[in-house]
């Protein structure tokens, strides 16, 4: 059985490197990062979507400091950042252990809805 996991590329990497695959993850992570840098994304899957599943990837291979970049990068583009049922389904519960990954979990999603709150108001 094939599941097709558009447009989550990163939580398909993670799968994959689950399975020993870690070679053919790695080069779907890496393309995944390289259309967000070149910004050739496909109009359908969104920056902040993108930055999500590249923080799920390098959190499921223990790359807590990627994880944590990523986990930023999200949070800048969106409020919403990592969905919290994401962020309770195990994916994450190495990177976790990492302190300055932890607080930026605590952290984050306040700052970026304080962001919005702001632009909110400025905009009125």
């Amino acid at each position: 059985m094939v599941l097709d996991l558009a447009p989550y590329h990163g939580t398909r990497a993670a799968c994959l490197a689950a399975v020993g695959r870690r070679a053919e993850a790695a080069r779907i992570a890496d393309s995944l990062a390289g259309a967000f840098k070149a910004h050739t994304l496909d109009p359908a899957y969104g920056e902040a979507l993108a930055a999500q599943e590249l923080a799920i990837y390098a959190a499921w291979i223990r790359r807590p400091d990627e994880a944590r970049r990523w986990l930023r990068t999200a949070y800048s583009l969106s409020p919403i950042g990592l969905d919290p049922r994401i962020l309770r389904s195990g994916l994450f519960d190495e990177v976790l252990r990492d302190p300055e990954f932890a607080k930026d979990v605590a952290t984050l999603p306040g700052e970026a809805w304080a962001r919005v709150d702001h632009d909110s108001r400025e905009a009125q």
